[in-house]
């Protein structure tokens, strides 16, 4: 029995999908997103928060989905086609523990095959062979998850940038070691997708934006996740260096491998596996010696010239904020942040310093009032280590902003699924007059050093305090227990989203194809608390914002609504 979910027309689920895994607060589900999300109750979950595979980045090991095409085709599969890359870097890393491998992980070999008679794509969902491919397969599941979200919820939907490989390295490619098929025992490279050139950024945002607005979604915001710490990348430009050559591959490397069994000219599949295995381990690093005279670098005492791409390495990432109308639920109030450090006001001013006031003087110190400002659109927090093996997990921090600003904190209508909200009680002030009006300063500033002085030049922005008294219900069921609020993430890989869920006393569902990245979930999971909430309240009793004390209960079937009809 559903607790909130309700059915359009026409919007049935399919058939139930049985969890791999409950809790008393959420679910996880093992399969296909689009098998899994198709079973979920319509209007269902209040946000969903998840980072899909990029395109072309990395491998997941993952078994080929069908994607698009006929569910009643018997499927008549054509030639296969191969995508394969090639990424060494750790002379550059800096990830420490198992992280070590992330550049081997961005090594792969995938195949992927179409129906002949549906069109129907059988592959790994980030493979595709063009980006468009991937954009297709992403709105699918985006068709999926705007059926399960509630009219009022939010979708944060974060996707990475890549690059077109370069295919067979060739004269003109500027990095050839990054995307060299050949080196996997002589497949024929990935070609470059049509429309786009070697080294030409692949937007993810500029695929999706137009389908997006052609389904309907709202655009709401473009966030920009800035990180201190981005991942190495190799992108030296045109520069002499000194001639070196390759010694050996390390101690697991044998003197096979540089002789013949694992070279380009030796047996393909024998070399492509010893050297995936290789890598996957670990242990690639190469070792270098001087070279000792070659026709290459003799004629420029020692030097060779080599022609780099540069680019700036990549720091960020865009997380967009999608609604299915106008009228979505937010809560800016759990996410406001701490008022910058400004100045306020030219000392030159201040000092009468007749003439034509050039700006450069030192700024009268300002310091915040203590009442914050509203979230912006850049946030800038680091990566976070994960010591297993996954190597695209959510920073908690971006997940816990995400979860905050579009679900309450006192949950939900028991009944109908609307969201509770905040009762604020809001005053505006002025704590400064402007030069301009003459106006002596007040508030914090009312016996500063410049209100004694006579000179009033402090040009301050209204200051908005703003008090959470409690929360009331939005619809107009009386006397209703609420629930906790919902939150999906039909890529959950590692769990990121379902742990902060818990830690912030959400109910969440997860769905995951990988039965490794469900046993790190999991685990996870199991480590963390499950949260102390408030006893339920009905609309005509205020919350008064504290937690309770109790063990975490919700009320009799409320987590059906998480399950399949």
């Amino acid at each position: 029995m559903s607790v909130f979910h309700t059915e359009d027309a026409g919007s049935s689920p399919a058939a139930p999908t049985k969890p791999f895994y409950e809790a008393p607060d959420g679910v996880l589900y093992s399969g296909h997103t689009l098998d899994v999300l198709a079973s979920l109750p319509a209007h269902s979950v209040h946000c969903v928060v998840t980072s899909p595979p990029y395109f072309g980045l990395r491998d997941y090991k993952l078994p080929p989905q069908v994607w698009g095409g006929s569910p009643e085709c018997e499927h008549r599969w054509g030639a296969s086609t191969i995508r394969s890359e090639k990424r060494y870097d750790f002379g550059t890393s800096t990830l420490a523990g198992s992280n070590k491998q992330q550049m081997a992980a961005m090594t792969f070999r995938s195949a992927s095959q179409t129906c002949a008679d549906c069109g129907g794509w059988l592959g790994s969902y980030g493979l595709e062979p063009t980006p468009e491919l991937w954009a297709e397969h992403t709105m699918m599941w985006l068709r999926e998850v705007k059926r399960v979200l509630r009219g009022d919820g939010v979708l944060w939907l974060n996707v990475g940038q890549s690059y077109a490989g370069a295919g067979i390295h060739a004269a003109h490619h500027a990095n050839p070691g990054l995307s060299r098929a050949s080196d996997f025992g002589g497949d024929v490279a990935t070609p470059v997708a049509p429309g786009y050139k070697p080294l030409d950024l692949i937007d993810p945002y500029a695929l999706l934006y137009s389908r997006l607005l052609a389904e309907g979604w709202y655009v709401r915001s473009c966030i920009m996740w800035a990180k201190p710490n981005p991942m190495p990348e190799s992108l030296a430009g045109v520069r002499w260096e000194r001639h070196q050559i390759k010694r050996s591959h390390g101690a697991r490397a044998t003197n096979n491998y540089q002789e013949g069994a694992g070279t380009k000219q030796g047996p393909g599949v024998a070399a492509r596996a010893q050297r995936e295995a290789y890598f996957e381990d670990g242990v690639g690093a190469t070792e270098w010696a001087e070279c000792l005279g070659c026709p290459k670098c003799t004629p420029n005492d020692g030097l060779v010239l080599r022609r780099g791409a540069w680019r700036p390495t990549s720091s960020y990432e865009m997380i967009l904020m999608l609604t299915q109308s106008d009228k979505y639920w937010g809560d800016g109030e759990a996410v406001r942040e701490s008022s910058t450090e400004r100045s306020c006001g030219n000392i030159q001013r201040k000092l009468g310093i007749v003439g034509i006031n050039d700006h450069r003087g030192s700024s009268v110190p300002y310091s915040p009032n203590g009442t914050g400002r509203n979230l912006r659109d850049v946030w800038a927090f680091p990566t976070e280590p994960f010591p297993d093996a996954h190597f695209a997990t959510f920073p908690q921090e971006l997940v816990r902003r995400c979860i905050l600003s579009s679900t309450s904190e006192a949950g939900c209508c028991s009944v109908c699924g609307a969201q509770w909200a905040r009762v604020i009680d809001k005053k505006t002030r002025f704590e400064s007059g402007s030069g301009k009006a003459g106006n002596a300063p007040n508030g914090k500033h009312a016996g500063s050093e410049q209100a004694i002085s006579g000179e009033y030049d402090i040009r301050m922005e209204p200051v908005v305090e703003s008090q959470t008294l409690g929360w009331r219900a939005t619809c107009a069921h009386k006397d209703f227990v609420t629930v906790p609020s919902t939150i999906l993430d039909p890529f959950l890989g590692s769990g990121t989203s379902a742990v902060v869920a818990r830690s912030l006393g959400r109910r969440w569902v997860g769905i995951e194809l990988s039965e490794a990245y469900i046993a790190m979930s999991i685990k996870r999971l199991e480590s963390v608390p499950l949260p102390l909430i408030r006893e339920g309240a009905t609309s005509t009793s205020v919350y008064d914002g504290q937690l309770g004390g109790r063990e975490y209960k919700q009320p009799q079937d409320s987590l059906q609504s998480l399950l399949p009809s």
